[in-house]
């Protein structure tokens, strides 16, 4: 007997017969639209060839923000896995078997810039990205290998959707359609669930590498996305680069700010005043990249001899003061401890210090990427100036970051500056 699920499906699909889609990005919306109406999924995908194979699990919830990925490859007798997940704090794991590496608070960064980036619209229907961003799991082959990830991206985005842009479609019938695809080849995606359930691409020698789902579950829920790396071990994690998954991003952000200023979808004037009253969240998105990695601009003596200076300065305006007795130096780290003293020298040397032009574009490098040019483009003045604006901020954040960080470790810790 025919459910009565079975049944909705199969009307679906018949309605979408009666009217289906022309060109690839009607077929994009569409099957955009499916993925989207679902609350989350597990699926479960195969490749083979000669002497190897793919096993892979994978699944995400959006109501918890989970997702997560097992991989396993066998060649020649020999198994090798890979293991990538994420917590509800926040954190993301990755496993590869050469150790256990951990980032913590991109997504929440993530959404965080998003917001204060929909703040300076003018035009409030223009927000991006309603849903949010969550990690979420995907797993690619590749002309000579495989592509696991785990990345963020918009809530109800398909992790396909970017890929088949541009792309043409090869095939489509009431249950999937394929894209043709520059990149990752022939992708079909289905129409009753809109994951991905086969990709196909061709070697340079000729060889023919298929990865197909084998099983799916829609809204499965929380448990079954934790029951994927249910007994992984966390223990030993080490601390990785963050600007991994988020220094591209806040280009694409603020980039798209300026856009909006010199279209006029955005002011400047709340440009400024937004990112003036987002200083606290601007300093949280620096943190992260103001560890003394490799030559970044948070290493190096320098901060402990502007310090340095900036307490001997303090010391002598301390001792100006009534009642202040000089030598008393237990008086006075009680006074270099005070929030407000702290907060001032943050401010003061953020401000200052971020005004030097020379030392601005290596900030722009720290903020917003290692690799290619990582500069804001702007097409005219007005532009220009919103660069120039997001630009001044991003490398007073950086720097008072650097400056909560150095005054803890040469002054003593202290919290309470924000």
């Amino acid at each position: 007997m025919t459910s009565l699920k079975t049944l909705l499906v199969l009307c679906l699909l018949t309605a979408r017969g009666l009217a289906a889609p022309v060109t690839p990005e009607q077929w994009v919306e569409e099957l955009s639209s499916t993925y989207a109406g679902h609350l989350g999924f597990t699926a479960i995908y195969h490749s083979e060839g000669p002497g190897k194979s793919l096993d892979v699990t994978l699944g995400m919830d959006k109501g918890s923000g989970l997702s997560a990925l097992h991989m396993t490859v066998t060649k020649d007798g020999n198994a090798m896995e890979a293991k990538l997940w994420n917590t509800v704090e926040d954190e993301l794991y990755t496993d590869s078997g050469g150790g256990i590496s951990r980032v913590k608070g991109v997504a929440t960064e993530l959404n965080s810039l998003a917001g204060l980036a929909s703040k300076c619209l003018t035009n409030p229907t223009k927000k991006e990205e309603e849903g949010g961003r969550q990690f979420v799991a995907s797993m690619w082959i590749t002309k000579d290998g495989i592509l696991p990830t785990i990345g963020i991206r918009p809530r109800n985005e398909p992790t396909w959707k970017s890929d088949v842009k541009g792309a043409a479609v090869k095939a489509s019938d009431d249950k999937s359609v394929t894209f043709e695809t520059a990149k990752w080849g022939l992708l079909t995606i289905s129409r009753e669930t809109g994951l991905m359930s086969r990709q196909s691409i061709t070697s340079d020698s000729g060889e023919v590498r298929v990865l197909e789902l084998r099983q799916f579950q829609i809204d499965p829920g929380k448990e079954a996305i934790t029951g994927i790396s249910k007994g992984w071990s966390t223990e030993g994690a080490k601390q990785a680069d963050a600007g991994v998954y988020t220094r591209a991003f806040r280009l694409k952000v603020f980039q798209a700010v300026v856009d909006a200023v010199e279209t006029g979808d955005a002011d400047l004037e709340k440009l400024e005043s937004v990112l003036k009253e987002q200083r606290p969240a601007l300093r949280g998105f620096a943190r992260p990249y103001t560890a003394e990695v490799g030559n970044s601009l948070a290493t190096g003596d320098t901060w402990k001899k502007i310090l340095g200076a900036t307490k001997d300065s303090l010391r002598k305006q301390w001792t100006e003061k009534d009642g202040n007795k000089e030598g008393d130096e237990a008086a006075f780290e009680l006074y270099l401890a005070e929030p407000a003293i702290r907060a001032q020298v943050r401010d003061e040397l953020g401000k200052s210090l971020s005004e030097i032009e020379e030392s601005k574009k290596r900030l722009m490098w720290e903020i917003f990427g290692h690799a290619g040019d990582p500069e804001l483009k702007a097409t005219n003045k007005t532009g220009e100036t919103a660069k120039a604006v997001i630009e001044q901020a991003m490398a007073r954040a950086y720097i008072e970051a650097v400056m909560e960080q150095k005054m803890k470790e040469f002054w003593g810790a202290r919290d309470g500056l924000d």
